[in-house]
């Protein structure tokens, strides 16, 4: 027998143990209620019990109306147990089809009372939302009338100061300690009849009863339908002659033979015996009650059955329907249900009684033909009662908007949840209701019910049903965008102002998929973070693949609890990356000087760059830092910026010894450098900036001047009029480009005018100077910037050779002019040199490229040049157009550099065998695995027999630094590439490397570039990724890559899904990449419809 089960109103009297305006369940026992101590006291042993176990699960295991329920309510009213339990205790009952989202979002409501609580669009952020609200906690969690294992998981949350309580017929609780109830004893199912028949008891009864009682197996649901019948007016002699009977009726229609009865077991004797039962008390209703309990049919299983829904269901007035209610109760077709807020007493229908109730509606009992017909008039019903016959104005009864779309599917009227889920223009109606009633977690179930009816519309009508999946997957991917794209700054204001309480502001932060976010969001949380959250935020941060990110995120964590700092130290360890572990490091040695050494050692270790100059200045300002370490650092420091750097910071030292730093700012001879580096001690900041603007216009010397100048406009965010004016007063034409360079590279609004003033400036080099800069501001006119360069009499070949680089590489350069320039630049005899003949090499490879009909000349201007690295970057290129040329083989033969000649050799053999074995050796040459690792590729490419070698190379060029792993990742994807090569041995190095961002994750990287007979395993590693965002953003490379117009529906079904979890702007470009699919499967209509619901719902969710 189910109890009566629900939550106290906050601010009611508090019972015994329990803290004031905590939720408990409004239960009561049974009126013949009979106490089973041993029962009881085994139960409540398990769960009284102190343990450091994280959860204890417990579970009352018998079959149906063996008394598991009633059980559980003796437990929850029980003091001792309340004392235990002082933060309140939650009920739920599931049933065999539970809507999990409701339940879980009806206990969140429980504990966050506020009009905006967190809802959940998912079952894992739903469950994961209310382990954080019970973390801290000590409560019991009773999950009732579990069938399914798999269902009471999501209920398996809280603390170590919560237990979970079970009751299931069959269901294996894994983990759980079970305790199986059993039969009720003799004397115990007496005592249940004596009570229930009270002063109708006769003393002169009890051996028949005894005997009656041991035929229904001592299962008190039977019981009590038997001292029901006997209350009213038969006797126990009459009953059981009545009862035999009906139980050969039972046997012949489960076993087709009356006398077959001894051959079914114990447990299925007591089963059938119980249904003879329920038969029974069916004969003895009226008409009038046979249909009211008939109607009980159309209810979801479970459901608390109140005295409005009875009105609707019966079409009843309000008196007839409590009325009738009552009457159902006292026969014991109905159990206690959840008690209102108001202390309305509501009722539920034991599952073996709704299967009873679901039959008589089939068999035509209530003149209705059929079961869907009668969720049809339930409806209609309903629908008399709102405005306008519209479902969005109905009178929030606690009932109809959960179970709206259930009926609609019920009864056959599928199109109406399309149409429901659908309408609106600006806003989307149905979305709007649920919100208005504070229970927007209703639309996110719906959305799942309308995607799974639209799957099954498939065989019936295909375009259509594509076209709705198209809509739900863009309303999925909607609700994703709304929760990820909430700023981590916005959480944060949220919560100091008390809009949310710091669990919800966590459980969006649990719901993100994007990397960085979730670590901003940590950062900017941690310091409201409770103790129980924050043990979830270090397991959130660790779990974090991008060591930047994980390092802000442990950073913060671990300034405001240092019992972490030993884990996070561990963890810092493992940072590959130097500068994301100086920042954790750092961090330790603010909250515990034991890690000073250990952090400082960690910098010193570096080889000495801006980002570790940085490491060491933060070290710098944590108090009490010995100031001796800094200063030795800063004398060994060579680099004059880096000195300088560090030096401004040891002088914001509150126990710098000043004396010491004025002798090591003397060392600094540059005079520049000086007058810098004391502005820089003297603390100028953005506030000063006019005045140190004023002190600049001072200096007597225009060179000195100009370059403080420069520095002053790359530190500035001022207006650029004043700097302007001042760059063109100088009488240097260098001097004057240099600034106007700075200028234009910080504001491109004055390209135009830079633009004019070039042409006042003569020296060549200057001219080149300011017009390299102008080429790298967007939308630069490549002709007009030629012209600008031509009047140059280039006397200065060098700025020659940096202007025709610069042009090269505009997006709209002309490759035949330039060509032009570069002979006659030739012709004029300059020899390029070191950096510039580099330069050269690759503006010479892009126009091999463009323009092959000038390959003599480019041969010739590639042979003027004096390094092999230079040869060989066009080369390469050149072997690609004519590889058969006698000089350029010629040229091949006396570059001497094996990385180069190695190079070179495995370009030639690629399109010529008869170079493979030459390749070959100039490879192997190369005793650096890492340097040999490209060239091992190629040959790969050319032969796969070296495939395996190349990936033991890759095993092998790997080192601690970001680089060396992308290095690892361009390899494997280059030999991805290789059809018949090792794909699973590839996937074996592959998932050693930690992926720097998920955005870039080297499983979406594979899905794109890979050899497409690989592209099954990588599908196949994708839908086993446990990260949906690792998945939804690999597929969208694979399905790039496969022929989509004859994709199979079941595999369209599994893709969208997977896509959904994506942002909505990025679903679209998908749906538009699955077009081919979506006119396959759908047709012409389906196109169309699916584009005309991208901007539904855009416009529904603008």
């Amino acid at each position: 027998m189910t109890p009566n089960v629900g939550s106290s109103a906050l601010g009611s009297k508090p019972k015994s143990g329990l803290k004031p305006g905590v939720p408990m369940p409004r239960v009561r026992l049974p009126e013949n209620f009979v106490d089973r101590p041993a029962a009881l006291s085994s139960v409540k042993e398990k769960l009284l019990l102190e343990s450091e176990q994280t959860l204890v699960v417990s579970a009352i295991a018998g079959l149906g109306g063996l008394g598991k329920s009633v059980l559980a309510t003796a437990i929850v009213l029980d003091d001792e147990v309340k004392r235990r339990f002082e933060d309140g205790i939650l009920w739920v009952t599931l049933g065999q089809n539970p809507d999990l989202q409701s339940c879980l979002g009806d206990w969140i409501r429980e504990l966050d009372k506020s009009r905006d609580s967190f809802s959940a669009t998912t079952l894992e952020s739903a469950s994961g939302y209310l382990h954080n609200l019970l973390a801290e906690r000590r409560m019991l969690l009773v999950v009732d009338d579990v069938w399914n294992a798999a269902h009471a998981e999501w209920f398996r949350v809280g603390g170590v100061g919560c237990r979970v309580l079970v009751t299931t017929r069959e269901a294996r609780i894994e983990g759980a300690e079970v305790y199986p109830l059993a039969l009720m004893s003799e004397g115990e199912a007496i005592d249940l009849v004596r009570r229930k028949l009270g002063r109708l008891w006769k003393a002169a009864d009890e051996a028949e009863v005894r005997s009656f009682a041991k035929v229904l197996g001592y299962l008190p649901l039977a019981l009590d339908l038997a001292a029901n019948q006997v209350r009213d007016g038969l006797s126990w002699g009459e009953l059981r002659s009545e009862f035999e009977d009906e139980r050969r009726v039972v046997a012949l229609e489960i076993l087709d033979s009356s006398e077959a009865w001894e051959q079914l077991s114990e447990e299925e004797q007591r089963k059938y015996s119980l249904r003879a039962c329920f038969n029974l008390s069916l004969k003895r209703l009226s008409v009038e009650q046979l249909h009211r309990f008939a109607w009980l049919g159309v209810l979801p299983e479970d459901v608390d059955l109140s005295g409005t829904i009875a009105e609707v269901l019966w079409d009843v007035r309000s008196i007839q329907a409590k009325k009738g209610l009552i009457d159902l109760r006292s026969r014991s077709f109905l159990t206690d249900g959840v008690q209102t807020v108001e202390g309305v007493a509501t009722y539920r229908v034991h599952d073996l009684m709704h299967d009873t109730a679901r039959g008589l509606i089939e068999k035509g009992e209530l003149g209705i033909e059929n079961l869907e017909m009668a969720h049809g008039a339930f409806l209609e019903r309903y629908r008399g009662r709102s405005v306008d016959g519209s479902w969005y104005e109905l009178a929030n009864d606690g009932y109809i908007h959960r179970h709206l779309t259930w009926h609609l599917e019920m009864a056959g009227r599928c199109d109406e949840v399309h149409e429901l889920m659908a309408s609106g223009e600006d806003q989307n109606d149905w979305f709007e209701t649920c919100d208005k009633i504070g229970q927007p977690g209703i639309f996110v179930e719906d959305v799942r019910r309308g995607w799974r009816l639209a799957e099954e519309l498939y065989d019936r009508n295909r375009g259509r049903a594509i076209v709705l999946q198209c809509r739900y997957a863009l309303i999925t991917g909607t609700v994703h965008s709304l929760v990820e794209n909430l700023p981590a700054e916005m959480i944060s204001e949220f919560v100091k102002g008390g809009f949310w309480s710091v669990e919800q502001a966590w459980a969006h932060v649990e719901q993100m998929q994007d990397e960085k976010r979730i670590a901003q969001s940590i950062e900017i949380l941690a310091p409201y973070l409770s103790k129980s959250l924050l043990v979830r935020a270090v397991e959130k941060a660790r779990s974090i693949q991008a060591e930047d990110d994980r390092a802000l995120a442990l950073d913060s964590l671990v300034q405001i609890d240092n019992t972490y700092s030993v884990a996070t130290l561990e963890n810092a360890r493992s940072i590959q990356y130097k500068y994301s572990r100086d920042q954790v490091l750092d961090s330790l040695h603010r909250i515990n000087d034991i890690y000073f050494g250990e952090a400082l050692e960690n910098a010193r270790s570096n080889q000495i760059n801006s980002k570790q100059i940085f490491s060491l200045i933060k070290l710098i300002r944590i108090e009490n830092s010995d100031f001796s370490p800094f200063l030795g650092i800063l004398r060994s420091i060579n680099n004059r910026k880096q000195k300088q750097k560090f030096l401004c910071a040891l002088a914001r030292y509150e126990n710098a010894d000043y004396r010491t730093l004025l002798q090591e700012y003397r060392y600094i001879q540059d005079e520049f450098e000086q007058i810098l580096t004391i502005s820089k001690l003297g603390k100028i900041e953005h506030l000063y900036f006019d005045k140190a603007l004023k002190n600049v216009q001072k200096i007597p010397d225009e060179d000195l001047r100009a370059r403080i100048l420069c520095e002053l406009i790359k530190n500035s965010n001022a207006d650029c009029s004043t700097l302007f004016k001042m760059a063109l007063s100088f009488q240097s034409e260098s001097n004057r480009a240099i600034a106007l360079r700075e200028i234009v590279k910080i504001n491109n609004s004055y390209y135009d005018k830079v633009l004019e003033a070039v042409k006042s400036i003569k020296d060549e080099n200057s001219r080149a100077i300011i017009l390299i800069s102008l080429t790298k501001i967007k939308n630069a006119n490549f002709q007009v910037l030629l012209s600008a360069a031509q009047p140059i009499q280039w006397d200065d070949r060098e700025a020659k050779a940096d202007i025709l680089i610069a042009l090269a590489t505009m997006e709209n350069a002309d490759f035949e002019t330039l060509l032009l320039d570069m002979i006659d630049l030739h012709y004029a005899g300059f020899g390029f040199v070191d950096n510039y003949e580099l330069n050269m090499a690759l503006i010479l490879r892009e126009m091999v490229k463009v323009d092959s009909s000038n390959f003599n000349k480019l041969f010739q201007k590639m042979q003027s040049m004096s390094q092999d690295l230079s040869r060989t970057i066009v080369l390469c290129q050149m072997i690609k157009i004519n590889h058969t040329d006698p000089d350029l083989l010629k040229t091949v033969r006396i570059i001497t550099d094996k990385k180069c000649r190695a190079e070179i050799l495995t370009s030639l053999a690629s399109v010529d065998n008869d170079y493979f074995l030459e390749a070959v050796d100039s490879v192997q040459a190369i005793q650096n695995k890492e340097e040999q690792l490209e060239h091992l590729i190629a040959l790969a490419r050319i032969d796969d027999t070296y495939f395996h070698e190349a990936l033991e190379a890759t095993k092998l060029a790997r080192d601690e630094t970001k680089q060396s792993k992308r290095r690892q990742m361009e390899a494997l994807i280059d030999l991805s590439k290789i059809n018949s090569g090792d794909f699973d041995a590839l996937l074996e190095v592959a998932v050693s490397i930690q992926e720097d961002k998920v955005e870039n994750s080297l499983i979406s990287r594979l899905a794109e570039n890979a050899a497409s007979n690989f592209l099954p395993k990588i599908y196949q590693t994708i839908v086993e990724s446990s990260h949906p965002k690792i998945r939804a953003e690999a597929l969208r490379s694979y399905i790039s890559r496969i022929p989509l117009d004859c994709l199979p529906y079941i595999d369209w079904q599994t893709y969208l899904h997977l896509l959904a979890y994506r942002k909505r702007a990025d679903l679209m470009g998908d749906l538009a990449t699955l077009y081919p699919a979506i006119l396959n499967l759908g047709g012409e209509d389906a196109g169309r419809g699916m584009v005309g619901e991208m901007g539904r719902v855009c416009k529904q969710w603008n």
